[in-house]
């Protein structure tokens, strides 16, 4: 955009003249990752035959929708997905919900809430 036609470029009109192909300002686009917060299981003191549910806060900075996965661990070991769990329990099990935001584009970072049998 400093008026003068260089090696390598096709125009040069110091930005000028709009929409001719020389215009000194390129936008991008550029997607944020969504973020995830507050997971919650309830009820937070569940009980062995209780069906657990994890909620969560979703906030994307674009306005893109939630399409985040939910994962259930017991113990360590992946036993669900979907926002809620029906397991057997055992007294004393320590119950996990993952949430990994998503907004169709990228990825967040995932966050967790915990629960013990009682």
């Amino acid at each position: 955009g400093n008026g003068i036609l260089e090696l390598g470029e096709e125009c040069d009109d110091g930005n000028l003249v709009y929409g001719d192909g020389c215009d000194g300002c390129v936008i991008v686009i550029v997607n944020t990752p969504p973020i995830v917060s507050q997971v919650v299981i309830t009820p937070n003191a569940p009980v062995v035959g209780n069906t657990l549910v994890c909620t969560y806060l979703f906030t994307d900075a674009d306005g893109d929708a939630d399409q985040s996965t939910l994962s259930w661990y017991v113990d360590g070991n992946l036993v669900g997905s979907g926002d809620t769990l029906s397991y057997a329990f055992s007294i004393g099990s320590v119950v996990k919900c993952t949430v990994t935001p998503f907004d169709g584009t990228d990825y967040g970072v995932t966050f967790a809430a915990t629960v013990i049998i009682q």
